[in-house]
């Protein structure tokens, strides 16, 4: 490995620590400008990171050797790329709070900065296939590439609409990459690694828990350029991903629906 390389081993190393998020990481990288020196760090009062997080960071440290670390990624097919690196998604950049690391599977284009993200209910009517499905057509037939969370339902729709309009998609997991969930979605997985990228910003094995889910919305909607509800309940999760794209200076559509259906109050909301 080269020094890129390496220094590229201990950032993703470092990242997977515990308790390290986005803004410990971009404090800990301005005061020591290296990951790797981070991580040889002696004095680990220096690092200023709470007992629960310092404790995580000297158990991983003796377990895991960062270039091999990195090595193994590799040959489970599992991509990384970090925000220091050119081909992090641009679009991302721009957030607020840009995770320090993507990991991925499949392909992520320079196109992809066109990018509409489509989502909604879990619990689906045949108005919000439908209008999904022709929604997701047009956008690929405009050349766009569709981002979705791959739950089930709108999303799922999303995905697998784009993949029969001979497009690119591109989903967003709240969980590690090796965790695929809701698990039903196994198929529909590995048909987006072959259409595009499946991304999550957890280390491979992070399991699903319900707090990934509002921070994994942030992520569909800084990719993309802007976001598109199909159909929602008030309380959807939807409602989390539309208004972080208006923090982040997104478009947000949505599709409007029935008065009387409670999957319409969302979006018409």
């Amino acid at each position: 490995m080269n020094s890129d390389q390496i220094e590229l081993a201990y950032w993703v190393t470092l990242s997977q620590v515990d308790g390290i998020g986005p803004a410990n990481f971009a404090r800990l990288l301005k005061i020591y400008k290296s990951a790797q020196k981070v991580w040889e760090e002696k004095n680990l009062e220096k690092l200023k990171l709470d007992v629960k997080t310092l404790e995580n960071f000297k158990n991983l440290r003796n377990q895991i050797d960062p270039v091999e670390n990195l090595k193994n990624l590799k040959k489970q097919e599992i991509k990384v790329v970090g925000l220091f690196e050119e081909n992090y998604p641009e679009n991302l950049k721009q957030i607020f709070d840009p995770p320090p690391f993507i990991y991925y599977r499949g392909n992520l284009k320079p196109a992809d900065r066109l990018s509409l993200a489509v989502v909604g209910s879990r619990k689906m009517t045949s108005y919000g296939r439908s209008v999904t499905e022709e929604m997701v057509y047009g956008a690929v037939q405009a050349g766009l590439t569709v981002v979705s969370g791959m739950a089930r339902g709108v999303d799922s729709v999303a995905h697998t609409s784009a993949i029969e309009a001979g497009g690119r998609t591109i989903a967003f997991m709240g969980s590690g990459i090796n965790q695929i969930y809701p698990p039903d979605n196994k198929n529909l997985y590995y048909k987006i690694i072959q259409k595009g990228a499946v991304l999550c910003e957890y280390p491979p094995e992070y399991p699903a828990l319900p707090g990934n889910f509002p921070s994994r919305n942030r992520l569909i909607s800084g990719f993309s350029l802007g976001v598109l509800i199909t159909e929602a309940a008030r309380d959807s999760g939807s409602l989390i991903t539309a208004n972080s794209a208006i923090e982040q200076g997104r478009e947000v559509f949505c599709v409007p629906g029935s008065i009387s259906s409670p999957l319409s109050e969302g979006p018409n909301e």
